[in-house]
């Protein structure tokens, strides 16, 4: 690639721990992505966003991306992972949904021109966790995703920028929306219920505007941030909502939520082929959302 007069290195990046980038991969080439998350998840935010404590719950997830490249615009990236979940009295360990995206490149950026990268992704995400008939003792502990199939579309830029030569920067910006299928549920599940629910619940839409930079200390080092808003809009339920241990009428979730979260990170970038990124992830703010911090570790194969 190019070089500016002032430019003293071509920036290698990993990647932020969020935002996804507006590249494909190439036919031929494979990018392979371990993530370990760990997370406390302490509280929740209210319908007023107050933040509320609630009994700490704990999970460990390691997930395992894959992405390759199927054709010179059209490339595929599959995401398996498991949760093993834990409080104070109790533990369950199962998997959350599979989530599989293709992405349609239609624009490759130039260095030193305003010229970005753009590509639209369309993903699926297949449930295959429990959700419903859930242990009353338990609080939702073993409850494993929502139980319904998520279509997700997204335009996602990425754009390398040399506004300081000796520092380049690459700036991402992921902007889509989530529509779930409806979800049948019985007894206790990942939306609330109680004793005799028996319903269906059509989840809200989701918007999201997740953005990030990658800021160059070195070739090698780089310091990374996602900025995240999420807004959810309100749910429907039809049937019998069931009841509690008390006879009172059972809850289910389903009003609407934001969430604004942060992702800070450090890369090290040993080669092209091969890069570290370590760092947090935590809630700022929100209404009907959780509040919550984890540390993430993950590794980039570039094959």
């Amino acid at each position: 690639m190019a070089y500016s007069q002032n430019q003293t290195f071509d920036p290698l990046y990993t990647g932020p721990i969020i935002t996804s980038s507006g590249n494909n991969e190439s036919p031929g080439e494979w990018c392979l992505q371990p993530y370990f998350f760990y997370a406390d998840n302490y509280g929740i935010y209210t319908h007023r966003g107050d933040k509320h404590t609630t009994a700490k719950e704990y999970s460990i997830s390691p997930q395992f991306l894959v992405q390759t490249g199927l054709t010179k615009w059209l490339d595929i990236t599959v995401t398996p992972g498991v949760i093993y979940k834990w409080n104070s009295s109790d533990e369950e360990f199962g998997m959350d949904a599979i989530p599989v995206k293709f992405g349609l490149q239609f624009l490759k950026e130039k260095w030193h021109t305003p010229r970005p990268s753009m590509r639209v992704t369309v993903s699926e995400s297949i449930p295959v966790g429990k959700y419903k008939d859930l242990d009353p003792n338990k609080n939702g502990l073993d409850a494993f995703g929502a139980g319904s199939f998520v279509t997700s579309l997204s335009l996602n830029i990425s754009k390398v920028v040399f506004w300081f030569p000796t520092h380049p920067m690459q700036l991402r910006l992921n902007v889509g929306g989530t529509i779930p299928t409806k979800v049948k549920v019985t007894g206790f599940n990942a939306y609330g219920g109680g004793y005799n629910t028996d319903g269906t619940v059509t989840p809200g839409n989701r918007i999201f505007i997740d953005g990030a930079f990658e800021f160059s200390f070195t070739r090698k080092w780089v310091l990374a941030s996602d900025i995240c808003y999420h807004k959810v809009s309100k749910a429907k339920f039809s049937g019998n909502k069931g009841t509690t241990a008390t006879g009172a009428e059972a809850s289910i979730s389903l009003d609407s939520s934001y969430s604004f979260e942060l992702a800070p990170a450090l890369e090290y970038n040993h080669s092209e082929k091969f890069g570290v990124l370590a760092g947090a992830w935590f809630s700022v703010t929100g209404k009907n959302s959780a509040a919550f911090n984890s540390a993430v570790l993950s590794l980039v194969w570039n094959l």
